[in-house]
Formats: structure tokens, sequence, C-alpha cells
């Protein structure tokens, strides 16, 4: 009598019978599942001819145990998923699919803090063992069960990509002066710990003999200028619209003659495109200081 044959004729009989019999093919698949110990002939694990069936048993392990945590969340069996899911944890902790079995099952019985915590034990064990963060199926539950619950717990993993799916544009980023001014002082205060330079920028629109354009010139000339700055400079750069005529740019980890180029750069897309405009476009500089030089 041999482990691994009993346990491929259970798992036939059981598929052949999940269809018109569910609750004998539970049967059939829980016992056949009982006979799975663990990796097939583990003493062995060097020897070549034992990998196929090796692989070839721990993957019907898994076919099978999903079907028939298929059957169960059918008969809305809840406890006994948790039973089975468990069994399976002791031999293969890393199983994604069967953690989402297990914390939905939670979840249907409404033990919501012990569905969090599990979760937060999977993310710890797959990023220590791993590296990896959850897959998006198993986040997605996550954000489930905090909807559903008007929780205000977030995973950091979902906070993370909540923030970053909220900046797609390219370019430089763009913000209003409030956001700017606060920026601007995390920068003085980034400079105490660094010894980065920092550079403010002021570029404002004038006409060729410094006066403000009509505002129909002035309009049309912010505009274009928006355009080159964001065409212009890195991601990494932050821009402001101070006010009607004035843009205001901070560009960090570079040096003055660094700066200078780039405020080069910018002018001449933005004269190149503003041809029809009689505007000009003087720059001023100045470094930004640490706190503790104030």
């Amino acid at each position: 009598w041999l482990d691994s044959q009993e346990f491929e004729a259970l798992c036939e009989q059981a598929s052949q019978r999940a269809e018109k019999d569910p609750e004998e093919a539970i049967r059939l698949y829980d016992e056949a599942l009982e006979l799975y110990k663990g990796e097939f002939l583990e003493g062995n694990l060097y020897s070549p001819w034992t990998l196929v069936p090796r692989n070839r048993y721990k993957r019907l392990y898994l076919e099978k145990t999903l079907e028939l945590l298929k059957l169960l969340k059918e008969k809305a069996q809840w406890g006994e998923i948790r039973r089975v899911c468990e069994r399976y944890f002791a031999i293969d902790p890393f199983e994604e699919d069967i953690h989402l079995h297990f914390m939905e099952s939670l979840l249907e019985e409404g033990q919501v803090n012990n569905a969090r915590a599990h979760y937060q034990y999977v993310s710890s064990l797959f990023f220590h063992q791993h590296g990896t963060s959850p897959s998006p199926a198993m986040r997605e539950l996550y954000r489930k069960m905090n909807t559903d619950h008007q929780s205000l717990i977030m995973d950091v993993s979902d906070i993370q990509e909540e923030i970053r799916a909220r900046d797609e544009a390219e370019g430089a980023f763009f913000c209003n002066p409030e956001s700017f001014r606060q920026l601007y002082k995390l920068e003085e205060r980034r400079l105490e710990r660094t010894g980065q330079t920092v550079f403010l920028n002021c570029l404002t629109i004038t006409t060729r003999n410094h006066r403000l354009p009509t505002q129909q010139e002035l309009d049309a000339a912010m505009r274009q200028l928006g355009v080159s700055l964001k065409q212009s400079l890195r991601r990494g750069d932050i821009v402001c619209r101070w006010n009607e005529a004035q843009y205001l740019v901070l560009l960090s980890s570079v040096d003055f003659k660094q700066d200078q180029k780039v405020l080069e750069r910018v002018k001449n897309d933005f004269l190149s495109k503003a041809r029809d405009l009689q505007v000009a476009l003087p720059c001023q500089c100045r470094p930004l200081k640490s706190i503790d030089e104030d």
C-alpha cells in the first residue's frame, strides 16, 4: 500500500463526484488531503528521479485543496474552510490563494478584526521571507473589509499605491502657492541635514520695456510658460504659479551654473514658442538658506 497511490485515487474519485454528490466529494477530498504530509520522499531531496513526482504531488495537493475549499464555500461551511486552510499552512504557509479563502471565511462570520490581523501577519511573513508585498487581490480584499466595516485602518501598501496613483502627470510637480510655501519650508529644514544646494527661481512675464502686458497677452504667455516649464524640468522639480505674472521654481541638487542652464533652457523654449507675443522673461535666482543661517 502506497499513500501516494491512495492520494491520487481518492483525488480522482472526489473530482468525479463533485458535481453530482458534493457531500461525498468533500469527504473524499478531505480523506485524500489528510494523506499528504509534505514533499514526496523528503529524505531523498537530491535524488533526480524524485523531482518530477514531488512537484506533481505538490501541485495536486494545492489544486485539490482549492477544489475542496470551493465546495465548502458553496455550502457556507466557514469553520471547515479555516480548518482546511490551517492544515495547508502547516505544510506551505506561502500560498496566497489559501490565505484569501481563510480571510474570506472570517469576514463571512463577521470576524473582521481577526481577518485584519491575519492580513497583517501574511504581509509581514511575505515581506520578511521573500521581500514581496501582498498581491492586488489580497489588497483588494483588505480594502473591502475596511470599506464594509467603515474602518479607518489602511495597509501601508494601499496608502503608497493611492498616493502614487494620484501623481500620474509627466514632468515637474505643479502645486498651488500654499503647498509651495510648505514645500519651501521643508526644503529649508532638509538643508540643515543634507547640505545640498536648492535654488528659488522667479520667472516673470513682462513687455520688452519691463511693463505688464495686456491681460490677453499675459494670459497667453503664462499658459505657454507653464507648458515650457513642464516640458523642460525634471519630475522632482517644484513649480508654482505664484500670481498672474510670475512662476516660482525650486531646483534642488544643482549648483548655480546648473541652475542657470536649466533656466536658459526654459527661457529658450518659451521664447521660441511665444514669438507672436511681445513679451520678455526676466529670471531671478536666490539660494535657499537653512533655518540655522537666518
